[in-house]
């Protein structure tokens, strides 16, 4: 499961590395790894374990040091990311859509199953609004030109991470869910919860939506969400 925090107004923070501060404007983190996002559109990549690191950045010499921030390369700004167990999804300022990592079970939404150890664009034809990394599969709420929205995924299918293909995609596909026009954040928990909100909440909060059974806001027919 991955974890998301907010910060309003920016939050610097202090890295291990003395010369390394970022005014952070999101933040997330999985079990063993953080993603940060900075104030300029840059994104730094944390890891905890070596085994970790070397699904992120593959088997080579010069793999970056442990708990150290790792700087993502793109050209453009950052305005989403997102982190799972072992994979990221990044949107830039342009709406493309980019991941890295493992990709055993097609999250990376690449049309293969081959790892990657650097960002990797992610064929769409819409324009994303909100991105989501489970523990092997990926959610995009997407919007088209009128401001229709639609909630894609791809990865594992089971246990119903991806409504209305139970089988799984290593492409983007449509999932068997309506959104309505004012959903701006996705977020998808253990205990069958999906969820598409205006506004964000913490974890904490979905997971006890989760145990109150309650209707998400925003959401028209549900799908089993999955850590």
């Amino acid at each position: 499961m991955a974890y998301l925090f907010r910060y309003e107004p920016m939050t610097t923070i202090v890295f291990n590395d003395p010369m390394a501060s970022l005014p952070i404007r999101q933040s997330y983190s999985s079990q063993k790894s953080a993603l940060y996002l900075s104030g300029d559109g840059t994104v730094h990549l944390e890891v905890y374990c070596t085994k970790l690191l070397k699904k992120m950045f593959g088997k080579r010499e010069d793999l970056p040091a442990l708990r150290r921030p790792v700087p993502l390369p793109l050209p453009t700004k950052v305005v989403k990311c997102s982190v799972g167990p072992c994979h990221l999804c990044l949107v830039d300022e342009r709406g493309c859509i980019f991941t890295q990592g493992c990709n055993r079970s097609g999250q990376l939404g690449t049309g293969d199953r081959d790892d990657r150890t650097q960002l990797t664009e992610m064929a769409g034809s819409m324009m994303p609004v909100d991105v989501w990394c489970g523990r092997n599969y990926t959610l995009v709420l997407l919007k088209d030109e009128s401001g229709h929205k639609e909630l894609h995924g791809c990865g594992s299918g089971a246990r119903g991470r991806l409504p209305g293909h139970p089988k799984g995609s290593n492409v983007l596909v449509k999932l068997n869910v309506q959104v309505c026009s004012c959903g701006c954040y996705i977020s998808s928990a253990s205990v069958f919860l999906l969820e598409v909100e205006c506004s964000p909440r913490r974890v904490s909060d979905i997971c006890s939506s989760a145990a109150s059974q309650r209707r998400p806001r925003g959401l028209h027919g549900m799908g089993g969400g999955a850590d």
